[in-house]
């Protein structure tokens, strides 16, 4: 008899042990946002040394294609300002594209994006709190956008990608110089000079931009030592675009980018638009949508009208009793029906009687 309580007791402490698992990874489930790191907060845990990603290839690709997770994770609340240029030149064809960004990142996760054209003319401006996205396009009202498919990730992602899209132009050819350490508003960090290394001469051959032919770079970048993350570039390459593949084929365009950039550390504060144009508007619930079934309806639009044969709604509790109809008067009065002769049926009443034999 012992020796079954001591089983009975030794299954139950193991089926209490098995319960208490399975509600730590429910929670974990539930509240996963607390408990288990997004795939940025695992990436921002990885040791990145800012002063070996001229050797490390791997490193300085991490660095150079951070994604804004990322760099918030291991950098904190930031500014970033910058200004990107790209001049496509093509025969008589010539295509130029100035943006100049800015984005700041707060509180709760809240960010804002304003980016604007070479003359300063506005193009967008987007301010994401509270799970909400307000949005503005070329200097119109700032609205309620919502979020569609993670538009406020893609906008912000986009203002902050030159750095990873510009050095990619040149591919392996992308060569980085140490040349000591400086501070940057109040932090370390490690300079690189940006120049042209050896390496083939078309780059980027499987890349969906097309082969390039690299001409120049010159530029400098400076790498935040405690967190790896990029703080300041100013970069400027000269690219040759060649009409077919393989070494020696002539250029049908030429490629010149630029960009200057500055990414500052800044105290923590809550990003909301202050006025915007609500465009969202949620329709009012009807809270009795089966009325017309008891004869009740509350527009003449429902289909089927009030039930035949249905007993008048009941007033509701606490509703005050309406008033009873006044009768109608017509406007001519007909002469009332002689009571010594007899009605004659009617054609409907007599169809009726003969369905009844």
């Amino acid at each position: 008899m012992a020796r079954a309580a001591a089983l009975l007791a030794l299954v139950a402490l193991s089926f209490g042990c098995t319960k208490d698992r399975d509600n730590e990874k429910a929670k974990q489930r539930l509240w996963g946002r607390e408990t288990i790191p997004t795939e940025a907060e695992t990436l921002a845990k990885e040791s990145l040394d800012a002063a070996l990603i001229a050797d490390d290839t791997k490193a300085r690709a991490r660095v150079l294609a951070m994604g804004m997770d990322e760099l918030y994770a291991r950098f904190g609340f930031f500014k970033y300002e910058g200004t990107a240029k790209l001049d496509l030149k093509s025969g008589e064809q010539h295509l130029r594209v100035e943006e100049k960004s800015t984005i700041e990142h707060g509180l709760h996760g809240d960010f804002r994006v304003v980016q604007t054209g070479a003359e300063e003319e506005p193009l967008r401006e987007i301010v994401y709190h509270g799970g909400i996205l307000f949005i503005r396009n070329s200097g119109g009202d700032l609205r309620v956008q919502g979020i569609v498919n993670r538009q406020h990730k893609a906008v912000r992602d986009e203002a902050w990608e030159p750095l990873r899209v510009y050095t990619g132009y040149f591919g392996e050819r992308l060569s980085l110089k140490p040349v000591g350490t400086a501070n940057h508003q109040g932090r370390n960090a490690v300079k690189y000079q940006l120049r042209l290394g050896p390496g083939p001469e078309l780059v980027g051959k499987d890349t969906k931009d097309g082969a390039k032919r690299p001409v120049s770079l010159d530029g400098e970048l400076w790498v935040d030592a405690e967190t790896a993350v990029p703080v300041k570039c100013h970069l400027a390459g000269v690219l040759e675009v060649p009409g077919k593949e393989g070494e020696g084929a002539p250029a049908v365009g030429t490629l010149e980018v630029s960009l200057d950039m500055n990414l500052a550390s800044v105290p923590g504060k809550e990003l909301k638009p202050e006025k915007y144009v609500p465009t969202i508007r949620r329709h009012p619930t009807d809270l009795e949508p089966l009325a017309f079934l008891e004869g009740e309806t509350k527009t003449s639009t429902v289909i089927g009208g009030p039930k035949v044969g249905a007993e008048p709604a009941k007033p509701k509790v606490g509703a005050e009793p309406a008033e009873p109809a006044e009768p109608k008067v017509e406007a001519t009065a007909k002469p009332a029906a002689d009571p010594a002769k007899p009605a004659k049926p009617s054609k409907k009443k007599k169809k009726k009687k003969k369905k009844e034999r």
